[in-house]
């Protein structure tokens, strides 16, 4: 035989919490803005945008390598060509 366990629900009991439309404020978070800049040229060593938990307010735009740009290197040793 299986035992059977119960559980009373009063249906006419008030909820543990109420709402109205007048009490409600979305929460917004504090977040810093991204100063910039916001235009990068490639370049040959790496760049980093500090941007990690700020609000950017515009696209980043990232320009073409300059066609006049070159690099090459042998033995240790480079030649910027520009």
């Amino acid at each position: 035989m299986t035992s059977c366990r119960c559980v009373r629900l009063r249906v006419n009991d008030p909820p543990a919490l109420t709402f109205g439309t007048d009490e409600y404020t979305p929460y917004v978070p504090q977040i810093d803005e991204y100063g910039g800049p916001y235009e990068v040229t490639p370049s040959d060593t790496a760049q980093t945008l500090p941007t990690r938990g700020l609000l950017s307010t515009d696209n980043f735009v990232v320009s073409p390598i300059p066609s006049n740009y070159g690099r090459i290197e042998q033995r240790g040793s480079a030649l910027y060509v520009y």
